[in-house]
């Protein structure tokens, strides 16, 4: 079918709200059908024939715009789709396009929606419609998803990403580390075997070549060292051999060291080298000390090593496990650049040395023209900039970045006495982007033990009070003073859910219950933004000078940001939007009280009232809608909730289940530490003959002593 159609004319783009709103201005200003289109910017055939539909059937029931005519979902509903797509890809569980067909399919009978007979047949939506889905949303796209491991995927939360920024600001105050005192180190690998690079080739053939060395290639680790300022020091490579000899590095970087393992890995020896090759170097000193920052490898927590860090005034802060990938700036702006410059020299290498393969003993020469193009001090600065270490930024990482911890939502546990405890989720949908201020629970690792049983009672106390206040906020009926007082007045309370958009549900049932007026939350969230973008000089007084307007709305709508501030704004905006009189219920301290909220944007129609209930302050404030109650009645309301297409209902987000036993963790995982303060040393120290111990005592179970093999013998004799 053809998918190249291109639309010519913008006429029917009008929003539903905008058409109500003119059609305000002809019916109860009594204003002139053209004066009132020119004024919204609409054809003022258009806005005479939508006058008439909305006379004959009402303003619910017409619809603006064209539509297609074997379109299955309106504009909304798609919408909403590409939100539970985007989110599913923010939390690493994207739906392949099969998938997407089938959650198509699998909508649209769970919403009774009108569908193809093919649809139904093979339980899924065909490939014509997701092709011109994805041509409708140009934001979604089919991408090949990085492999990322559970580990790194959960590891990144806001708790230990806040740790890990609070221990690094607590040495950054006590030794007042200037920039060029920062420094990074961490190994990556280089193999004899390279990933050929993309060439030209004929079109249509399926397999093209590229010469390597071998199926399986030698792995020689590479640790370099670089600081906040863009300086390197040489690096250091470690060869898959016994004995280290100096002709191995004989063609590598100026001032390269080396060493040797029989696996190519880095060793607690190796690394000892390496520091006192740092600190020939970078000359620190107990007077004029360095930060070093470096992962919770075991090659790095060695106690002689640390015992050489502190004689030599190297402060050493520990990142969180798995969590290098985002917090380590070699990771982020070096190492990558190294690998494609490392390839890309080894296929020259191959080309200038046809039928020769290549040896570890070769890669020196390869990392003397790769290491200086990629350890610039542009990639350096970059890479301690965007990991927020310098210039020191905690709030560096967007909401998205720990997005994929939400599947968990638990932090690295490190030990019975550190265990860090987090709330489980209770709601099923996940934000769009998760909000830090409902994510993130810190508890403080480095009390005594002897004051562990008050924090507990006192925790224990805060989230009975917090839970007390949840319970009381998610069903204000049982205040008696309310219930008499909406009684009187012949309403009954309608209570929506609590998930940051409670005003939005509120008003969608007044609207629909008190006005006749069926919309959804989509068309909703689509008229906020119209309105703000309209009048945005009209809102400047609700935000601050260093807000923008159209962001806190946008913020609001995707990632449920609600502050104090935003329900006044969102509030005065749905009221100018739809022009209708709020009136406010407020509840506050056993006392009742009610304020009006008018459209400020143009005069008031009296006549269009819808009644909201809040309880509550400022971020913990909950709007609730009240309805007519009648003979017929509204009494069913109790208990209903505003509902909309949703896809998530269909097929919910993943949600890893709550740990049956959380205090057996494996003693393994570490946190960030200052691993050179004495108390962190003493710890390691004590591990560390705790394992020989362990490992003493497995042996001699395993292997029975010659006295114990010989007493059988004895007795036979």
């Amino acid at each position: 079918m053809t998918r190249t159609y291109v639309r010519k004319t913008n006429r029917g783009t009008t929003p539903h709200g905008i058409m109500e709103r003119a059609m305000s201005c002809v019916v109860n200003e009594h204003r002139s059908v053209r004066s009132a289109a020119s004024e919204f910017e609409i054809n003022h055939m258009t806005l005479t024939r939508f006058i008439k539909k909305c006379t004959e059937v009402g303003s619910s029931n017409v619809t603006v715009g064209y539509f297609g005519n074997r379109k299955v979902f309106n504009d909304l509903q798609e919408q909403a789709l590409e939100r539970y797509l985007l989110n599913a890809s923010y939390i690493y569980f994207g739906l392949t396009p099969k998938e997407v067909r089938r959650l198509a399919y699998e909508c649209a009978e769970k919403f009774t929606i009108h569908m193809p007979q093919s649809w139904v047949e093979n339980k899924c939506a065909g490939v014509d419609w997701f092709l011109l889905f994805m041509q409708r949303h140009p934001n979604l796209s089919i991408r090949t998803p990085e492999a990322t491991s559970l580990s790194r995927a959960t590891s990144f939360n806001h708790t230990n990403v806040n740790l890990f920024f609070t221990k690094l600001g607590e040495v950054m105050d006590r030794y007042k580390f200037n920039a060029s005192d920062i420094w990074n180190i961490d190994e990556t690998g280089i193999t004899t075997v390279q990933k050929p690079s993309k060439t030209v080739g004929a079109k249509g053939v399926k397999q093209v070549g590229g010469i390597t060395s071998a199926e399986r290639g030698y792995l020689v680790t590479v640790c370099g060292s670089v600081n906040a300022i863009g300086n390197t020091v040489p690096p250091m490579m470690i060869f898959p051999r016994k004995h280290f000899k100096d002709h191995f590095i004989r063609d590598g970087p100026q001032g390269v060291c080396g060493g040797a393992h029989p696996s190519g890995w880095m060793t607690a020896e190796n690394f000892l080298i390496f520091l006192q090759h740092f600190v020939k170097h970078t000359k620190p000193s107990t007077s004029h000390p360095v930060l070093l920052l470096l992962d919770n490898h075991n090659s790095h927590l060695a106690v002689t090593i640390l015992a050489f860090a502190k004689l030599n005034g190297i402060v050493m802060l520990s990142f969180p496990p798995h969590c290098s990938h985002k917090l380590q700036p070699l990771d982020r702006t070096v190492y990558g650049p190294l690998k494609r410059y490392v390839a890309t020299a080894q296929d020259c290498w191959l080309r200038n040395n046809p039928g020769k393969p290549m040896t570890i003993y070769d890669l020196p020469g390869i990392l003397r023209e790769s290491w200086p193009n990629a350890a610039t001090p542009r990639n350096i600065i970059s890479g301690f900039r965007v990991s927020g270490i310098f210039p020191m930024n905690p709030d560096v990482f967007e909401d998205t970045d720990f997005a994929p911890s939400y599947v968990t939502d638990r932090p690295m546990q490190t030990s019975s006495n550190d265990l860090i405890q987090r709330e489980q989720m209770s709601d099923e949908s996940p934000p769009a982007v998760p909000n830090s201020n409902t994510n993130e629970k810190e508890s403080n690792n480095n009390q005594p033990e002897e004051a562990d049983e008050q924090h507990e009672g006192e925790k224990s106390n805060e989230e009975q009070d917090k839970t007390d206040n949840q319970e009381q906020r998610s069903d204000p009926n049982q205040d008696s003073d309310l219930q008499k007082y909406l009684q009187e007045r012949q309403r009954v309370l309608v209570n929506v859910r609590g998930d940051g958009h409670c005003l939005v549900y509120a008003f969608q049932i007044c609207m629909e219950e008190e006005l006749n007026e069926k919309i959804g939350t989509e068309e909703i969230f689509q008229n906020l933004i119209h309105e703000a973008n309209r009048n945005k000089n009209f809102y400047k007084d609700f935000i601050t000078d260093d807000q923008d307007l159209i962001t806190e709305v946008n913020s609001y709508i995707d990632e449920n940001n609600y502050m104090s501030g935003t329900g006044d704004l969102i509030l005065v905006l749905l009221c100018n939007a739809y022009q209708v009189c709020a009136n406010i219920i407020r509840v506050e301290n056993n006392n009742i009280s009610q304020l009006t909220q008018l459209p400020t944007t143009s005069t008031a129609d009296r006549e269009r009232n819808i009644y909201l209930v809040l309880t509550g302050q400022d971020a913990a404030a909950h709007y609730s809608a009240t309805v007519r109650e009648t003979a017929a009645g509204h009494q069913d309301h109790q208990n209903k909730t505003a509902t909309s297409f949703d896809p998530s209902e269909v097929r919910p987000f993943p949600k890893a289940p709550p740990l049956k036993n959380p205090r057996k963790t494996s003693s393994r995982k570490r946190k960030t530490a200052i691993l050179t303060d004495t108390p962190e040393k003493t710890h390691l120290k004590r591990k560390k003959k705790e394992n020989v111990r362990n490992n003493k005592r497995l042996l001699n179970e395993s292997c029975p002593s010659k006295k114990a093999l010989e007493e059988p013998t004895n007795r036979n004799r």
